[in-house]
């Protein structure tokens, strides 16, 4: 357990003051529309797809990292979305090899059903009811995303998702 608690202290000190993988310049520049196809994005890691996954309903579209989702209300900006998939995928693989690091966690993680929900507004986020089954979910809010903190020398507004994104991966994994 020791061991446990040890790499998920290194995991959050290496997220912390790593650069993102997933930063641009242009982070508020694509905002998705609310009908229409589904821009995969244009990350070399993570695909944007179509949500249908029911109980969702509120989501047009997702990123899965590791079988976990990220669902994302239709103006959540989509470099927000992937910028949180690579967190969620720093987290998990901290040292880029393409395989989870602790996959006691992981397991726990997919066992619970974890998933994070990204919102635009206070009615995205409050008006959703995670479906029966799937009580281990995390909010992030696109607005307290911000990528560009990473790419500014850790100045200006904090990238709340370190920590949003954070919390999934700890309670999802307990």
């Amino acid at each position: 357990m020791k061991n446990h608690f040890k790499v998920l202290n290194i995991l959050v000190v290496a997220c912390a003051i790593l650069n993102c993988v997933a930063c641009s310049n242009d982070d508020d520049s694509a905002i998705m529309p609310t009908t229409g196809t589904v821009n995969p994005g244009d990350d070399p890691n993570f695909k944007i797809v179509k949500n249908t996954d029911a109980g969702f309903d509120s989501f047009n579209r997702k990123v899965m990292v590791f079988d976990i989702p990220i669902y994302a209300a239709a103006a959540v900006e989509d470099t927000k979305l992937l910028h949180a998939a690579n967190l969620m995928a720093q987290y998990l693989d901290n040292d880029e090899d393409g395989s989870i690091d602790n996959t006691t966690i992981h397991n726990s993680m997919k066992s619970n059903k974890a998933f994070l929900f990204m919102w635009k507004t206070e009615a995205d986020r409050d008006n959703f009811n995670p479906p029966a089954g799937f009580e281990v979910g995390q909010d992030l809010g696109a607005d307290e995303t911000v990528p560009t903190w990473h790419t500014n020398g850790h100045t200006g507004s904090f990238d709340a998702a370190l920590e949003e994104v954070w919390h999934i991966v700890a309670n999802g994994g307990a």
